[in-house]
């Protein structure tokens, strides 16, 4: 808060209007450096947000895209992580044919647009915009993305091979076998699609 104050008067006082303080205040809140339990906001969700500051989910989403890009020093890393953890909790679509997981953040989401608009392909996010709708390839292409070298390469030593082009494939290969799993019980599910269990299933 100091340092901020700080900077606040090299500004020029006045010169930050209500918003950048309240957007300022919501990413210290998300970063859980406020003080307090019930202020820390970095596992709550839009919903949970919006009752503890009792304000709009609108306002909670405005405020947490404005927070990114203003104080978030590594989007690109925190939007992969996300990811990450989203397709922990996956649900099947069509048959199987795609899938679909929850991403409250609008930072998030349009960080994976980007990726996948890079490849000429898009997400359905029509039925809802939280939602995110894609195929199993477009799970590959996205995964691909977001992995760290050591999950790289140890995709790499369970297929027994150092050519990273050979990742994808094998990433399909895996996913599709987990699918083919599910789809044989005939149930819906929530399917953990984290690195563990796909590095398992290869």
């Amino acid at each position: 808060m100091e340092q901020f104050i700080n900077d606040y008067l090299k500004r020029g006082f006045g010169s930050m209007n209500k918003n950048d303080f309240e957007v300022f205040i919501f990413s210290r809140m998300l970063n859980g450096s406020v003080s307090g339990l019930k202020l820390n906001c970095s596992n709550k969700s839009d919903y949970e947000i919006s009752l503890l500051l009792k304000i709009p989910i609108t306002k909670v989403k405005r405020l947490r895209y404005e927070a990114n890009l203003k104080y978030c020093e590594d989007i690109e890393t925190r939007s992969k992580l996300a990811f990450k953890t989203a397709i922990k909790k996956v649900y099947l679509r069509k048959g199987g044919k795609q899938i679909s997981f929850v991403i409250e953040d609008v930072s998030v989401r349009k960080y994976l647009d980007n990726v996948l608009k890079s490849k000429g392909r898009y997400a359905d996010t029509s039925f809802n915009s939280e939602i995110v709708v894609i195929s199993v390839d477009d799970l590959c292409i996205l995964l691909e993305n977001c992995l760290e070298n050591n999950e790289k390469k140890q995709i790499l030593a369970k297929i027994g091979s150092d050519e990273e082009t050979n990742i994808v494939s094998s990433i399909k290969k895996a996913i599709t076998n987990i699918i083919g799993k599910i789809l044989e019980k005939g149930t819906d599910a929530l399917i953990d699609f984290g690195i563990d269990v796909i590095c398992n299933a290869i």
